[in-house]
């Protein structure tokens, strides 16, 4: 037999939309680091970019002047988990 622990993370916006979603993992992953007893698999189904790829991604699309930094942030936050963190300083 092995310990199995489930955890789904995806109760509430705050948790996997926009900048919400890294917070949300680093909670998980301290609050397993606390456990007297941790699974000796741990598997994260992790699609999001790092706040460094999302800022590149803002910076070149703002290079084609079709889209504004801004516009382009606001864009990213608005979609499921494309983007762990919000900035590299919330990191």
């Amino acid at each position: 037999n092995v310990s199995t622990l489930a955890s789904n993370t995806n109760a509430s916006l705050s948790t996997e939309e926009g900048d919400g979603f890294g917070l949300a993992l680093l909670d998980f992953v301290t609050g397993l680091a606390n456990r007297a007893v941790v699974p000796h698999v741990l598997s994260l189904s992790l699609g999001s970019l790092s706040a460094y790829s999302c800022d590149l991604l803002c910076a070149e699309a703002a290079k084609t002047r079709k889209v504004s930094r801004g516009e382009c942030e606001a864009y990213l936050q608005s979609q499921r988990q494309v983007c762990m963190f919000k900035s590299e300083a919330q990191v």
